[in-house]
């Protein structure tokens, strides 16, 4: 429940008409759980385990909120702090300006990294540039409630709309001044009118395509030229909630979980990756929140909500990991490793045998 609760207050519902449904190719997902999906299925084999540096100076970091690995280094976000290591877990310094004065914020909501400079915007319209030494390089009040951020290939920022009452769903601004240069996809606004703007992280870049999908909807699209393009729709096992879903109008977020939960809906889908061979997403369904690897080639799925890390003889809960999935060289899973078996921690890790910190396997 504590995780339908996540994925449906993660509500962005974007309309898409019925002829540009049609050019999406539609994946058949079948049921067929296992106890666990091995870390090696997500990530491929010559998986590197790296824990990160607990040494006295580095800040307590609290629940992660979205973890980043770019140009060599690792950033991690806990709502209110950036935390930036290398790829060898070792610390390095840290972003914390919460507070309500110039060049401060109250809280993450989302943030994204560009040559050194870390773009964040907080719950309440502020969106802010800083350097990783802490120094604020420029702020704006937005006219909307962002979802989302991402960097366009040409180094500008787009941001996705989070309420339906706003005109456009996109946003793109100049990452210099922070300005709006243009926005695109007018929202539908028939569609549901409750949405919430934390958590979102809706893009994922595999290559030079840039795809967007969203925690209720079943449809992934690729960015192309300022619109969206169908690319995927995923068929739950013939559990998706049906249009007439979307079109109700509800009181509040708690009636639409209800209305979800007593329907036995499958929820698609907050945590979206592809690769060459498989698609891996994650989905809520009437049971559990899950995780499933869909085999292009043999169009064949195993879903679990567990992950298994056999090097370290460890299983964990999908509900305690984090993924950083970026189409590029580097995807991760994080994970805290308080019920890692202790001579695991010495072997395969090399931390005694008390460490119950992060641990990140990437590739």
């Amino acid at each position: 429940m504590k995780r339908l609760m996540a994925a449906l207050a993660g509500i962005l519902i974007l309309a898409s008409c019925s002829q540009q449904r049609k050019e999406a190719q539609t994946i058949n997902i079948e049921e067929n759980h296992a106890e666990g999906i091995d870390v090696e299925m997500l990530l491929g084999q010559g998986v590197k385990y790296i824990t990160l540096d607990t040494a006295s100076n580095v800040p307590l970091i609290g629940r992660i909120q979205k973890a980043i690995i770019q140009d060599s280094y690792i950033y991690i976000s806990d709502y209110k702090s950036v935390h930036s290591f290398n790829l060898n877990g070792k610390y390095l310094t840290s972003l914390s300006k919460s507070g309500r004065g110039s060049g401060e914020y109250m809280s993450i909501a989302d943030f994204c990294v560009q040559d050194g400079t870390v773009y964040l915007y907080n719950n309440h319209k502020k969106l802010m540039a800083y350097n990783m030494q802490g120094e604020c390089l420029n702020s704006t009040e937005l006219d909307f409630y962002p979802a989302s951020i991402t960097i366009l290939p040409e180094g500008n920022l787009l941001l996705t709309s989070a309420y339906q009452s706003d005109a456009d769903k996109f946003h793109i601004l100049s990452a210099k001044t922070l300005q709006r240069e243009r926005t695109f996809f007018p929202i539908d606004k028939a569609q549901i009118t409750w949405r919430h703007f934390m958590g979102q992280h809706n893009f994922y870049r595999m290559e030079e395509e840039l795809l967007f999908h969203e925690p209720m909807n079943d449809t992934i699209y690729t960015v192309q030229h300022n619109t969206l393009v169908p690319k995927y729709i995923l068929n739950l096992y013939g559990e998706n909630a049906p249009a007439k879903f979307y079109s109700k109008e509800y009181h509040d977020v708690m009636e639409i979980m209800m209305e979800a939960a007593s329907n036995g809906y499958a929820m698609g889908t907050p945590e979206f990756a592809e690769f060459p061979d498989a698609i891996v997403f994650t989905y809520k369904d009437a049971e559990k929140y899950r995780l499933c690897v869909y085999s292009k080639q043999y169009k064949t799925a195993l879903q679990s909500d567990t992950i298994r890390f056999k090097a370290l003889q460890y299983r964990e809960s999908l509900e305690n990991c984090i993924f950083s999935f970026n189409g590029t060289q580097h995807q991760a899973i994080i994970f805290h490793g308080a019920q890692i078996p202790e001579k695991t921690k010495a072997a395969v890790l090399g931390v005694d045998a008390d460490y119950d910190d992060i641990v990140i396997c990437f590739k």
